[in-house]
């Protein structure tokens, strides 16, 4: 299955040739999630428009509606419980929501977008001792419009830290355009969460062991 993965993604490659393919990991001021901020710094709490070019949505969140930065040897910031190895570096970002909003959205800065060309970045999801979300939406976000989006099936994380590869042709209009990571809890859930690292340009290996996005719904 792995070699299929790979050998469509070559096919991929050259039948987008001639076609430009941007990566949105170029555009990402902190991809990593390295940059300086306070100890479980929120992206979405009151007053906080952005951090280090990240915004997060629903905005003025408390701890338990928060998308923060979790630091390696430290805490969450809503349950105080220890910190996951970071996929790379010295910290992670974590989506966490209990008994409160059931979606949770990280947007990337914006970036120039033109019609017909593709645009990728693959980057790590990893669950925790929390339920994780059940649902991630990856798309381009363009005048309030969503275009090239791949949902994910987050129930069947593995233990560790996932793979995702994000490769989509842009069909909208020409402008500036965000990246944009959506997530849902289990609809009867209470709460849900999901930790991301290291986004990057995409390799042949990533696309190798990436987790497989569900099939699109048929029009």
């Amino acid at each position: 299955m792995k070699s299929l993965r790979l050998i469509s993604f070559l096919l991929l490659c050259f039948a987008f040739c001639g076609r430009a393919e941007e990566s949105i990991a170029d555009y990402l001021a902190d991809p990593g999630f390295e940059k300086a901020h306070a100890a479980n710094a929120q992206i979405n709490a009151k007053g906080t428009k952005e951090l280090n070019g990240w915004s997060a949505f629903p905005a003025g969140g408390n701890p338990w509606t928060s998308i923060s930065y979790v630091d390696r040897g430290g805490k969450t910031l809503a349950e105080r419980k220890p910190a996951l190895e970071p996929a790379e570096g010295k910290s992670y970002l974590r989506m966490f929501t209990f008994k409160s909003c059931s979606w949770l959205t990280l947007k990337s800065p914006e970036f120039p977008v033109k019609r017909g060309e593709i645009y990728s970045v693959t980057f790590q999801v990893s669950a925790d001792s929390a339920t994780p979300m059940a649902k991630m939406r990856l798309f381009l976000e363009q005048g309030g419009k969503i275009h090239a989006m791949q949902e994910y099936d987050l129930i069947t994380l593995e233990d560790g830290w996932n793979t995702i590869v994000y490769r989509m042709k842009y069909d909208g209009p020409d402008g500036r355009a965000r990246f944009v990571v959506n997530c849902l809890r289990e609809k009867n859930a209470t709460g849900g969460s999901l930790n991301l690292d290291d986004f990057r340009r995409v390799t042949p290996e990533d696309v190798e062991y990436a987790m497989e996005p569900m099939k699109p719904k048929r029009k």
